[in-house]
C-alpha cells in the first residue's frame, strides 16, 4: 500500500520541458505568450542574449526568488543558462512553485553553436 502511494504521487509533479536550440526558437515563436528568461549572470546577459530575454540572476538567491514572486504563473516561462545545468535547477524550482517551465537543453553555448540570433551589447 505504502509503495502504490509512493508512485500515485508521483505522476502529480509538473515536469519540465526540455528542447534543442531549434525546437526552442520554434516553440518561442509558436507562443504568444511566451516569457523568456536569462538565469545567467548580468555580466553574462551582457555579453549577449537570445531576443527579448530578461535577465533573473539564478545565482544571486535573493533577486531570483524576488523576481519569482513578480512573475505570473499563467505564463510560459522559456528558459536558458550557459550549458543547462542552472536552468535546469531553476526550472525545477519554478515547477515546483506552479510555473509552466521550457528549459533549452546545452544552453547558451549550444544556441550559439546553431548560429541562433542573439543581442550582443557593444562595448563603450
Amino acid at each position: 500500500m505504502i509503495f502504490i502511494g509512493i508512485c500515485m504521487g508521483c505522476g502529480n509533479k509538473p515536469k519540465v520541458t526540455l528542447l534543442d536550440p531549434q525546437e526552442f526558437q520554434t516553440a518561442v515563436k509558436n507562443d504568444s505568450d511566451a516569457v523568456i528568461l536569462d538565469v545567467r549572470t548580468p555580466e553574462e546577459y551582457a555579453d549577449g542574449h537570445l531576443t527579448d530575454a530578461v535577465n533573473i540572476d539564478f545565482l544571486n538567491r535573493s533577486v531570483f526568488n524576488k523576481a519569482l514572486e513578480t512573475l505570473d504563473t499563467q505564463q510560459h516561462y522559456y528558459i536558458y543558462c550557459r550549458s543547462g545545468r542552472r536552468s535546469a535547477d531553476a526550472a525545477k524550482e519554478m515547477t515546483a512553485k506552479g510555473f509552466k517551465v521550457t528549459d533549452m537543453k546545452g544552453g547558451y553555448l549550444a544556441w550559439e553553436k546553431d548560429s541562433l540570433p542573439i543581442v550582443s551589447h557593444p562595448v563603450d
